[in-house]
């Protein structure tokens, strides 16, 4: 998991990765697709969750599939503390249900395992203090677009991600299949 001093030196690594730069990437919100696990059919092993685990690693696979060529690099959300600062209530009705807090609770024990599994499959995880993946994904699709010939698929259900539709940027649902060019 990289914790970016900088992102412009992120950036770098992967464009410096590839010879002539250029590349097929998919930037995929990786909270989101672990949420979207956790919804699942419950799963446990010695007494642990696991649904999540198993949904974001069965997800990923259709999703590397369907884009075999491409470049996965996973998107983590961290507190975007700043916008807490400026709008007190920012995300404030999303911890109002119990049963939707105890899911939160149990995505969150998995996480740990996602990163660990993604890792020892070789999928580059980003995470960086007070941004989310959709910062992160607005951020890389834009320096990623730059170079000629690049190509950027944004993989989340988070429809917002639609703004950063551009040339060589396009938007894929993984839970609905939808796509947006």
């Amino acid at each position: 998991l990289i914790a970016p001093f900088c992102l412009r030196d992120v950036y770098e690594k992967f464009v410096n990765r590839v010879e002539g730069g250029r590349m097929k990437y998919l930037l995929v919100d990786a909270n989101g697709i672990g949420f979207a696990a956790q919804d699942g059919k419950k799963l446990y092993v010695g007494g642990k969750e696991v649904q999540a685990t198993f949904g974001f690693v069965r997800s990923m696979r259709k999703i590397l599939q369907k884009y075999p060529d491409h470049k996965p690099i996973l998107l983590w959300d961290s507190r975007a503390q700043w916008r807490f600062d400026l709008f007190p209530l920012y995300k404030g009705n999303r911890n109002v249900d119990e049963k939707r807090i105890a899911e939160k609770e149990a995505y969150h024990a998995q996480k740990p395992d996602i990163e660990k599994a993604m890792k020892l499959l070789g999928v580059d995880q980003i995470v960086t203090d007070g941004a989310e993946a959709d910062d992160l994904a607005a951020f890389f699709s834009q320096r990623f677009k730059k170079v000629s010939g690049n190509e950027i698929v944004l993989i989340t259900s988070d429809k917002d991600w639609c703004q950063l539709v551009d040339t060589n940027v396009s938007w894929y649902c993984p839970r609905t299949d939808r796509h947006c060019n």
